[in-house]
């Protein structure tokens, strides 16, 4: 039983009413009232107990709901684990998180929500008062693969080829957050419904949460890992103030940014930069890196930055305390001499070759720190002008050249324009229609506003839908 122990310090019970359409639910916390909307009645109801079980949380014990609708009304009690359970009857021992985050003051929620155990019905049963009421519980915000109930399926958006509707599981996010995830592929950060910076591990439990330092609609790009160590932290930029948390979370480090600098993710690590000087953040403070013209710098990789001129080589690595590695990049075959760096992106350089024939240059995808190549191909010029580089776990394009990473093979599709790339495939256009290419070269067509995997975690495939990010399982 819930005892009443449990349920003190005596509190006003929040109230949740169902609107007689079912598609919008105002959910009053003491006198403070929030409305919730859902595109069927179940995400509506799910989006109300979402928002109760945070509150719930951020007390730090149960808390009694009376929920209205058109039917009825029912006194429920909803704890921090999300256990939903009619008042007065079982529900099953609720533990409070623990991590890096738990310790932390301001209320925070710090776990994820999960609808399972005793007095839980996922296809929408609750007992209450000797009798059966449809109040349509939601299925679960996280639904683990070997969990034993039906799997949360994406039914907004078709899902990308290679990985089926069902998902390992599903986490309401805030409509303008996108997910990012980290260069290893184990976790992911978001924003969630409460506005908090979240990190969470493949299964989609959240490693440590924070609430950012700027209002969301300020943060200029979704939030972005960056080496710390061996592993990987999380940045944030608004306006002219850039803030990195460690990985295992805690109090962020802030960087006032230059007005008349930018600042670039295309690394490891954050590279804030003009045409005349380069800085990383580092122990607490923005170290700036030597800069020697006409060489300018391209990415960061922990406190090394890239530095590189336009039409010629060898590249350096430069580090604050202007320690030096040139890099002299391996001729690939068919080529003469450097036309372009054309830019750099994590552990690869892409260059654009020269031949002895003005109607074709090489394409080459050097090891940033070695030089030595990666992949190559020859094409006539015209044919990757305005081309960019895409780069996925195993596949990359650059304008029509698609390139396998892991050995270095390529081959040329024609009128592709890559978008995107996550995995083993890449994602674009072909005459204005969406176009997903595979491993093998092998084009497949996109229904209209297909999912596209933002990357890939312990194998899944993170996408964005209806204000949720799903994890997709290959099929």
């Amino acid at each position: 039983m819930t005892s009443a122990d449990e349920l003190e310090p005596p509190q006003q019970p929040v109230t949740i009413v169902i609107a007689p359409d079912e598609s919008r639910a105002e959910v009053t916390f003491q006198g403070n009232t929030q409305v919730v909307t859902g595109g069927i009645p179940k995400e509506t109801r799910r989006e109300a107990l979402d928002a109760v079980t945070r509150h719930a949380l951020a007390l730090g014990r149960p808390v009694r709901v009376n929920a209205r609708d058109s039917n009825g009304e029912w006194q429920l009690v909803v704890t921090p684990d999300g256990i939903v359970h009619a008042e007065g009857g079982e529900a099953p021992e609720h533990k409070l998180p623990k991590g890096p985050g738990a310790a932390r003051a301001r209320g925070r929620a710090h776990t994820v929500l999960r609808f399972t155990g005793i007095g839980v019905l996922t296809v929408g049963l609750l007992a209450v008062a000797g009798g059966v009421v449809m109040w349509l519980l939601p299925d679960t915000v996280v639904t683990p693969s070997n969990g034993g109930e039906d799997p949360v399926t994406l039914e907004a958006r078709p899902n990308p080829p290679g990985y089926g509707p069902e998902a390992d599981w599903r986490i309401p996010v805030d409509p303008a957050s996108r997910p990012a995830v980290s260069p290893d592929g184990n976790r992911v950060s978001y924003f969630d419904r409460e506005g908090q910076l979240v990190v969470a591990g493949p299964d989609g439990t959240p490693e440590w949460s924070d609430e950012p330092p700027a209002d969301i609609a300020d943060i200029e790009h979704t939030p972005r890992f960056v080496r710390d160590g061996d592993g990987y932290g999380v940045a944030l930029l608004a306006g002219d103030t850039l803030w990195q948390w460690p990985e295992s979370g805690g109090d962020p480090v802030e960087y006032e940014v230059p007005s008349d600098t930018s600042v670039s993710f295309a690394g490891d690590s954050v590279l804030v930069s003009n045409d005349e000087s380069a800085f990383v953040p580092l122990d607490g403070e923005l170290r700036e890196v030597p800069v020697e013209a006409p060489a300018g710098p391209l990415i960061a990789d922990g406190e090394r930055v890239l530095m590189a001129e336009l039409r010629d080589v060898p590249w350096r690595w430069v580090t604050p305390d202007a320690s030096v590695t040139e890099v002299e990049p391996d001729t690939p075959s068919g080529a003469d001499t450097v036309d372009q760096v054309v830019t750099a992106r994590g552990d690869h350089v892409i260059v654009r070759w020269s031949t002895e024939s003005d109607d074709e240059v090489v394409l080459a995808a050097h090891d940033s720190t070695d030089g030595s190549v990666v992949a190559s191909h020859a094409i006539a010029p015209d044919e990757i002008e305005d081309a960019r580089w895409i780069e996925g776990d195993t596949m990359a394009a650059y304008g029509p050249i698609l390139v396998r990473l892991d050995d270095g093979s390529t081959e040329v599709l024609e009128g592709l324009r890559p978008v995107s790339a996550a995995g083993d495939a890449v994602y674009g256009e072909i005459g204005g229609e969406p176009v997903a290419v595979g491993p093998d070269g092998a084009r497949s067509d996109l229904e209209e506003n297909t999912a596209r995997p933002w990357g890939l975690l312990d194998g899944r495939a993170v996408v964005f839908a209806e204000d949720h990010i799903y994890a997709l399982s290959p099929q």
